[in-house]
């Protein structure tokens, strides 16, 4: 009898340029929702200096009667929050509904030839997609902290003046 000798390889170790690959993935993944918060904290930022901007009379009321500047920016703060929270809850419904028709129905395939996989593969996780928009709610709202400053430099006399 001849014994043959066997050698064993782990796949990662037999195709490490694909895994490789899959590792560019996750940092791709993680680049993109880096750069999808930042454009959305300065376009939270750009709306809340509008709506501080229009409000501008209201301000000065409000400061004229005795409401000091944190008050008054914890209200457009709230303000923002909502608007975030608002964008969020459509942005999950219509990303979540396609994810969930792509998971039941395939609509998006693939050429099996080249990708192995006759559909786009789709894994939603319910915790991670609650921690992700937990935390982009919490941090955008605290990003709007910041343009929220404007108030305390608004004076209530010239603020009334303003039309």
């Amino acid at each position: 009898q001849s014994q043959e000798q066997l050698e064993v390889r782990s796949i990662k170790d037999h195709q490490k340029e694909l895994f490789v690959w899959l590792g560019f993935l996750d940092l791709n993944m993680a680049i993109i929702l880096i750069l999808m918060l930042i454009i959305g904290i300065i376009n939270m930022g750009s709306a809340l200096l509008v709506m501080i901007l229009v409000r501008t009379n209201f301000i000065g009321v409000m400061k004229s009667i005795g409401a000091n500047n944190w008050t008054i920016q914890k209200l457009f703060v709230v303000q923002g929050g909502r608007l975030i929270l608002k964008g969020m809850i459509w942005g999950n419904l219509i990303g979540v509904g396609l994810s969930l028709l792509q998971i039941q129905f395939g609509i998006l395939k693939l050429d099996p030839k080249v990708y192995y996989l006759t559909q786009v593969p789709i894994y939603l996780d319910p915790f991670k997609l609650i921690v992700l928009n937990g935390l982009t709610l919490v941090i955008c709202v605290l990003a709007l902290l910041i343009p929220s400053i404007v108030i305390t430099r608004i004076s209530p006399a010239k603020a009334i003046r303003f039309r």
